[in-house]
């Protein structure tokens, strides 16, 4: 068997023991709307529209990649819906980038064993369970494989000119998958003459550019200044300087540590823990090896020569990558998931000390050992993901003050009528308002939480309770339009009309497309044996609503009624 084969097959092996246990995970968090809800999977013949919208379409998230939209609709095709299908090729594809980062290392390296030892930590590293055990980070393993590709094909432009428009379509479909793709040519920065070379990447990074901040902007204005965690003007050039040494640190000491991994890294709460500095001072052990020990082994000089201006061609790669989602653009966004790429860099130092010691057994002994190390910890980590419970828990448990987190736990533990867990969990929430007041949003957040317990409260029959709640949300945001239609459904339970139709016309002041609250106005007339206005309400719920059934089903009703009459 040709050799680089039998090395795949271990790769592959490897993948599977690291991460096979995802397969019987369920969908986690945004699967559900990019996949489960997504009307794009639902009708696979409307594809196309993934080229002309956003990824979480309507969103303002203004995150577009139809590639990545594509990847799923095809999942659904071959595959199925089922969410074993998902990450399965979540797998593939993170085994497909580990193959690719050895052949990529085998063309700037001689010798097998480093690049084949970067290949293997990276593969089973646990800290990339946000890309391969999540479903949705799939954005992150399928544009590193084409960028891979296009950085592989560029290094091929010797053997023949077909290479270049090779590597500039690779590049191209990776923008569609991911806006970070769009660093690939500074990579090429680090080589002689590289503009001479890499000018058609960097034509198309500027074309790219340019549409993303135009044609295709889904945001409100300034796609930058409109960005989530971009905080422009809130956090100053030093501040965010500070922000991105701490970030650096917990980055560095979680990879070589992998402990506490979790989903909500908030970092204003974010701390750098005992473990992390272990990592941290390994890390450092790494580059110095790889940087400074060459220079006193002369008998291997030519090599490790090479080796030397590797690590610091790394280097280079690390904070590259890196880069655009640090704290230093975005001083309030941090994600395990941002270090797909950086840590190849991290992967091939630790493979280059591990390569130093001189006895092969040996070598291979303690890259055994580092492996099998990180398949245990990926193999426990992915059970956090396997279900939605368990995630939100664990999630919850490690980032106490993420909003998101408690309010999905809580919507959670609703669905499946754990009332006192979930009203726990919303009075917590209310309970962090000290922390997230003053900031942008803070009110939708308070309301949200006022008006989910009216929901709870309403579940549970508790009605005086329900109107408080929703009551409370409204003096937070005044134009929660929900919450005014919810309460005036309680008053008409409760049998006060007057305040009922109140709250239901204030619902169609605050938004005239409020198809649900001309239905509860009209049955509320119609109860009253106002006939000919309840009508007039239920036509003007489907001119909003032509499909809307609860209003068909009324009018119906309603001319029975008169014949009756």
């Amino acid at each position: 068997m040709n050799k680089r084969y039998l090395i795949f097959l271990i790769f592959l092996a490897a993948v599977f023991l690291a991460y096979g246990n995802s397969l019987i995970g369920e969908f986690v968090w945004d699967d559900k709307p990019l996949i489960v809800d997504s009307p794009l999977v639902k009708s696979p013949h409307l594809w196309d529209r993934a080229f002309s919208a956003e990824l979480y379409e309507n969103s303002r998230a203004n995150y577009y990649r139809p590639l990545v939209a594509i990847s799923f609709i095809i999942n659904s095709v071959f595959l199925g819906t089922d969410p074993f299908g998902y990450h399965l090729v979540n797998i593939i594809l993170h085994f497909g980038v580990g193959c690719l980062l050895y052949l990529f290392l085998m063309r700037k390296l001689a010798g097998t064993f480093v690049p084949f030892a970067a290949a293997m930590i990276f593969l089973v590293h646990p800290l990339h369970a946000q890309v391969v055990t999540y479903i949705s980070g799939r954005a992150d393993s399928l544009s590193t494989l084409l960028i891979l590709s296009s950085l592989i094909f560029f290094s091929k432009i010797s053997e023949g000119r077909r290479n270049i428009y090779l590597s500039c379509f690779m590049f191209i479909l990776a923008l569609l998958t991911k806006e970070t793709a769009i660093v690939l040519p500074f990579i090429l920065c680090w080589e002689r003459s590289f503009f001479k070379r890499a000018w058609p990447l960097f034509c198309i990074a500027l074309v790219y550019a340019v549409m993303r901040i135009s044609l295709l902007n889904f945001s409100f204005g300034n796609p930058f200044l409109q960005k989530k965690g971009f905080a422009f003007f809130e956090v100053g050039i030093f501040e965010r300087f500070l922000v991105f040494g701490k970030t650096l640190l917990i980055y560095i000491g979680s990879f070589m540590a992998p402990f506490g991994l979790h989903m909500e890294r908030l970092i204003a709460y974010e701390k750098i823990l005992p473990e992390y500095w272990f990592g941290i001072v390994c890390a450092f052990v790494l580059i110095w090896a790889g940087i400074f020990r060459s220079k006193f082994e002369k008998s291997t000089k030519p090599a490790n020569s090479r080796v030397k201006q590797l690590v610091l061609y790394f280097l280079f790669w690390f904070l590259v990558w890196l880069l655009p989602q640090s704290a230093l653009i975005f001083p309030k966004i941090m994600a395990e998931h941002f270090l797909y790429l950086p840590s190849m860099a991290l992967c091939f130092f630790l493979a280059v000390l591990v390569g130093k010691v001189a006895r092969p057994v040996l070598r291979w002994c303690i890259l055994s050992s580092i492996v099998l190390y990180f398949v245990f910890l990926s193999w426990q980590n992915n059970k956090d993901w396997l279900n939605e419970l368990r995630f939100f828990q664990k999630t919850v448990f490690l980032s106490p003050y993420s909003i998101r987190a408690r309010d999905s736990l809580a919507s959670l533990y609703l669905e499946q009528n754990r009332y006192n867990d979930a009203e726990l969990e919303y009075k917590r929430i209310l309970g962090l308002k000290s922390t997230f007041a003053g900031h942008p949003g803070s009110d939708v957040v308070e309301a949200s939480a006022y008006y989910n317990l009216g929901i709870l409260y309403e579940k549970m029959g508790m009605v005086t309770e329900a109107v408080l709640a929703y009551r409370a949300a409204i003096t937070v945001n005044p134009k929660m339009e929900k919450a005014y239609n919810n309460i005036g459904l309680l008053y008409q339970r409760m049998g006060d009309v007057s305040k009922a139709e109140e709250f239901f016309k204030k619902a169609i002041e605050l938004d005239g497309l409020f198809y649900q609250a001309y239905n509860n106005l009209a049955t509320l007339h119609a109860q009253g044996g106002d006939n000919k206005s309840a009508m007039g309400l239920w036509q003007k719920a489907l001119l909003i609503k032509p499909d809307y059934e609860t209003a068909m089903k009324n009018i119906a009703l309603a001319k029975e009624l008169v014949k009756k009459d």
